[in-house]
């Protein structure tokens, strides 16, 4: 199962398998998860969030951008 850090406080996001949404275990918030369902896509999510953290966020728009392109149910990007 993979970990993944609220965007809020940087806390571990609770959820089960299959689920779209978690919560936060430090501070309660709810959070989109999202849809990793092959190697690119987790890569592209990766090099976005890594940009987003880094204050470049034209570059990570740009990223996020592909994966709605991809696909446009995707909550998360």
């Amino acid at each position: 199962m993979s970990i993944f850090k609220c965007k809020m406080c940087g806390g571990t996001l609770e959820f089960a398998a299959g689920d779209m949404v978690a919560v936060c275990d430090s501070c309660g918030s709810r959070q989109t998860l999202p849809r990793l369902d092959d190697e690119r896509r987790v890569n592209l999510y990766d090099r976005a969030n890594h940009f987003r953290r880094n204050d470049e966020f034209d570059r990570a728009m740009g990223i996020y951008e592909q994966i709605i392109n991809e696909d446009g149910t995707d909550a998360e990007a």
